[in-house]
């Protein structure tokens, strides 16, 4: 079953929707989804007074946010399954501390996309935020799994002290990405900003164009072996993020570091951009 919940509630406040869920929403007969609440500030409102309900019985099951969603925070928080589709633009904390089940936003994300991800699938057709796939608040690590694909942009410290899993910018990322960063793999296909990597104890950080000086705390080793880079890249195909064109066929760099951390981490470099 198919339930879209076509948001028309105008309000320059946050909407909380953290507790709309695939297999919370879908398990419910129509009535059940119209008595459900969302949080706008102080205020808790029943959903049949802030969306149209639409139940679609003979099709794939998945939960579609439409209408007004530019102020819906915490869509897909701790999702532990199924599909949760946003037919434009997401608010704060979009997929945060996710379980499992894929997440796709056809516009926009704001700041703490996936932050704190365990398991589980993020898609994004446009940019992101600052601290995507980094860490809450309050928290020592960021994503521990799952993957994370961003066709667009990201802001700053994207991918901050992950642990594991996958991070995928198609376009450009801001200063510190994969800062603090524990484990796992972020690639960034555009420009990569400033103090790229620092405090990086393990983990890869692939970048198309690195900016700004030498990578302090990092000491270069030589030309990069990029053989599990064409593994990853028939991976990115099957989500419509190829590696750009002669990617595979450069000669890249390869920096370990940060030394001042545990120096286990590697940063490969396409391209050097002052």
């Amino acid at each position: 079953m198919r339930v879209t919940l076509d948001f028309h509630v105008e309000t320059t406040l946050p909407v909380d929707v953290g507790g709309l869920l695939p297999s919370k929403v879908l398990s419910l007969s129509s009535k059940e989804i119209e008595r459900l609440h969302v949080r706008i500030g102080n205020t808790r409102l029943a959903l049949r007074n802030c969306c149209h309900i639409t139940c679609e019985a003979d099709v794939a099951n998945e939960l579609v946010l439409a209408g007004n969603t530019r102020r819906l925070d915490n869509i897909g928080s701790k999702m532990d399954g199924g599909r949760l589709t946003v037919q434009g633009d997401a608010g704060r904390c979009a997929g945060v501390e996710m379980f499992g089940g894929e997440l796709v936003i056809s516009g926009n994300a704001v700041d703490y996309l996936g932050a704190g991800l365990q398991n589980g699938l993020i898609r994004v057709a446009g940019n992101v935020g600052d601290y995507c796939g980094a860490c809450l608040p309050g928290h020592k690590e960021g994503m521990t799994g799952g993957m994370i694909f961003v066709a667009g942009d990201a802001r700053h410290e994207a991918g901050a002290a992950m642990r594991r899993g996958l991070l995928v910018i198609g376009g450009n990322s801001g200063d510190y990405t994969a800062v603090n960063l524990r484990a796992g793999t972020v690639i960034v296909l555009g420009v990569c900003g400033r103090n790229a990597g620092l405090g990086m104890r393990r983990g890869s950080l692939v970048v198309g164009k690195l900016q700004g000086p030498q990578l302090a705390g990092f000491s270069p080793t030589g030309p990069a072996d990029i053989e599990w880079l064409r593994l990853y890249g028939n991976k990115l195909s099957e989500w419509s993020m190829p590696l750009p064109k002669g990617w595979l066929e450069s000669n890249w760099q390869r920096f370990s570091g940060d030394r001042l951390s545990l120096g286990k981490g590697e940063v490969l470099v396409h391209e050097r951009i002052q």
